[in-house]
């Protein structure tokens, strides 16, 4: 297979396409499009099944309020086939305007690289990552959410997450949410969560029967609660510590150091491994 497109689009604002996607694919090929916009309420580019290198500039879903339903697919989505799909996508922007709900990405099954520029959602996840998805690595400058944030629940291969900034607000407890068994690498980010209540969470890892549970590592991050008070810059929910491997941690609120155990380096459980990270009021 190969496109080579300027424009495509699928549906109306006044008859939305009934979720079929603006494009499904699952061929082993190429892509080059400059823009790929669907204004019903199914996803823009939905990968089924083998290996595809794309180049796409700009990603858009857009359902305007009131509209039915109110339910919109991610502007992309992995999923539908056997799990072997793997997908290589440049990118500029990649956005989901749905003013009732919708992603931006979710990968629910096979391998993703994406490359480039910009996630936006308006009222759902910039980053759902779940299921039987094997890897992903994601390199971005931004990574917006204006209600949710990510969410990883994987238990393969890790998932890495590269990009200068990363917002989200209290929607889903966290600006990033972990799930038991998952394994992921966070690196190079400033991560602010924009709301002011008791969830204003920067990384929310839930809760776990060991200090081993999940697979977590940070390299130069910098978290940024927006309620100093009784929100968190990282928080364990229960009672059970959990290890995370610091490669670079500052954050504008102290941690709860029983719970969020930083370690680099064999001997996990020894303090002697503890490194320490940085915390300002000055930082924002």
């Amino acid at each position: 297979m190969f496109l080579d497109i300027v424009n495509v689009e699928s549906g109306t604002l006044n008859n939305p396409n009934a979720g079929a996607p603006a494009m499904y694919l699952g061929a082993a090929g190429s892509i080059y499009i400059n823009e790929l916009k669907c204004t019903g309420y199914g996803a823009c580019f939905q990968h089924a099944d083998k290996v595809i290198g794309a180049t796409i500039n700009k990603i858009y879903t857009i359902l305007p309020s009131g509209s039915s339903p109110s339910a919109a697919a991610p502007a992309l989505l992995l999923d539908d086939r056997t799990g072997d799909q793997d997908l290589v996508l440049y990118f500029d922007e990649i956005k989901n305007f749905n003013t009732n709900t919708g992603d931006a990405v979710q990968i629910t099954q096979g391998k993703a690289l994406l490359l480039e520029e910009v996630y936006t959602v308006q009222k759902g996840k910039s980053l759902d990552l779940t299921n039987d998805i094997i890897s992903a690595y994601i390199q971005c400058d931004e990574i917006i959410s204006l209600t949710e944030g990510i969410n990883i629940e994987n238990s393969d291969e890790p998932i890495v997450i590269v990009a200068n900034y990363i917002e989200g607000s209290d929607g889903n407890v966290g600006v990033i949410r972990s799930a038991s068994g998952s394994n992921y690498v966070l690196r190079n980010a400033k991560i602010k969560n924009v709301s002011t209540g008791s969830n204003s969470v920067c990384i929310f890892i839930n809760s776990g029967s060991s200090e081993t549970d999940q697979t977590i590592e940070i390299e130069n991050l910098i978290l940024v609660t927006g309620n100093t008070s009784t929100g968190d810059t990282i928080r364990r929910d229960g009672n059970t510590g959990i290890v995370i491997k610091n490669l670079g941690l500052f954050v504008n609120k102290l941690i709860n150091e029983e719970l969020i155990i930083l370690e680099i380096g064999v001997g996990l459980g020894n303090p002697e491994y503890n490194y320490k990270y940085i915390f300002s009021t000055d930082i924002n």
